[in-house]
């Protein structure tokens, strides 16, 4: 779906969480897993975002609306 977007120009960016043990700044705290981390690794793995911002109208709102049909 990223690269399909991308495609369409439409920008997107990494979750910024997921699986956060997976994340290099875990190694500086003490922490414990308990039980499966399957869901935060599917999120960590394919998740991604679709920027917000103030120059976003309501055309561009319609484009990505038309993008995911």
């Amino acid at each position: 779906m990223k690269d399909f977007l991308e495609a369409k120009k439409v920008e997107t960016r990494p979750v910024m969480s997921g699986n956060f043990v997976k994340h290099p700044v875990a190694k500086l705290f003490k922490y414990e897993v308990t039980g499966s981390l399957e869901n935060a690794d599917y999120i960590h793995n394919n998740g991604f975002n679709i920027g917000c911002h103030q120059g976003v109208g309501e055309n561009e709102i319609k484009y990505l609306i038309d993008c995911f049909k």
